[in-house]
């Protein structure tokens, strides 16, 4: 018995959108799940990799969101393992980590509609794999896109997780600029002052309200005032080597700004559909060595089962 979970990468943070914000790209990770003693491991499916599961900290955050969603739903769940084939460049701040915990807590999902009555599997929804995930995590703002796709705004309301489906417009477009030196989400994090003013604060908030309604309608001059940000980016864009350097290239060829994806190192760069073809001709002509250039378009499923045996 064996299924398979895709779960897109993501973009959290997006400026102004510290810790609430997040988008799912069209670039994927397919965990591969069987029961323990059901068949021989060597019989999966490996994709290009056949890397067993496990990050850069070691642990398998997997299978911790798959145990932890059991516990947090009293699901007795199968002993099961999990084979990894991912184009997500690990701590690179697209969501590798995200996409492993939601993929664990999908996985533990679709078996518990599998080994509980029929009258309790209404009950898994996708508000509860979200909690659980956002455990496991710490912040929804990866988790949340990575489960439902799309432009996901996040926050924590006590102990429960909620999150808000928001518009994108097809008149914008997406590059991601992927180096090859990797970040630390919580190294990142002690480069962040404890207290702001409330100057800055209200900063924020205005900036946030341009980008959404700028993400929205693809109005240029509306979302580039959105990007503006104070309370991460100044702190660890100076730590990104070449972060300045990219953001010229890219806004002399009309892009409306390049931002921090997540905690880094991978930067995001956003613009007008139609200045596409000016964008592709100076990243191809003016990229750094050591960086790599992905045109993105948003993943609007999210995660799901691409394929199983088992109903």
């Amino acid at each position: 018995m064996s299924f398979t979970v895709r779960v897109p990468a993501t973009s959290a943070n997006l400026g102004p959108g510290f810790d609430c914000l997040g988008i799912a790209w069209n670039i994927y990770a397919r965990f591969s799940f069987h029961l323990r003693g059901e068949g021989n491991l060597e019989h999966l499916p490996r994709y290009h990799s056949g890397q067993e599961a496990g990050y850069a900290s070691g642990t398998n955050l997997v299978l911790d969101a798959y145990w932890a969603y059991g516990k947090a739903l009293k699901v007795a769940l199968p002993d099961t393992g999990v084979y990894i084939a991912s184009d997500i460049p690990s701590t690179r701040g697209l969501g590798s980590s995200a996409a492993c915990i939601v993929a664990g807590a999908e996985a533990a999902r679709f078996l518990a509609r599998v080994v509980t009555p029929k009258e309790q599997a209404g009950g898994f929804s996708d508000s509860s794999i979200l909690q659980v995930a956002t455990e496991v995590e710490g912040h929804p703002d990866n988790v949340a896109p990575a489960l439902h796709g799309g432009l996901q705004i996040s926050k924590k309301e006590g102990r429960t997780v909620r999150a808000c489906s928001c518009p994108v417009s097809d008149r914008l477009a997406f590059y991601v600029l992927i180096p090859n030196f990797s970040s630390s989400t919580k190294k990142a994090r002690t480069l962040l002052p404890e207290a702001v003013s409330r100057a800055d604060a209200v900063a924020n908030l205005a900036s946030l309200g341009f980008l959404l309604s700028g993400l929205r309608t693809g109005e240029g001059r509306v979302l580039r005032s959105g990007l503006a940000d104070c309370l991460h980016e100044p702190y660890r864009r100076v730590q990104i080597p070449g972060f300045s350097e990219l953001e010229k290239i890219a806004r002399d060829a009309g892009a409306l700004g390049v931002v921090i994806s997540g905690a880094g190192s991978t930067l995001l760069c956003l613009a007008e559909a139609q200045k596409t073809e000016a964008l592709d001709a100076a990243f191809a002509r003016d990229l750094p060595e050591g960086w790599e250039v992905r045109r993105v378009r948003m993943d609007t499923e999210g995660a799901y089962i691409e394929d199983g045996n088992i109903l």
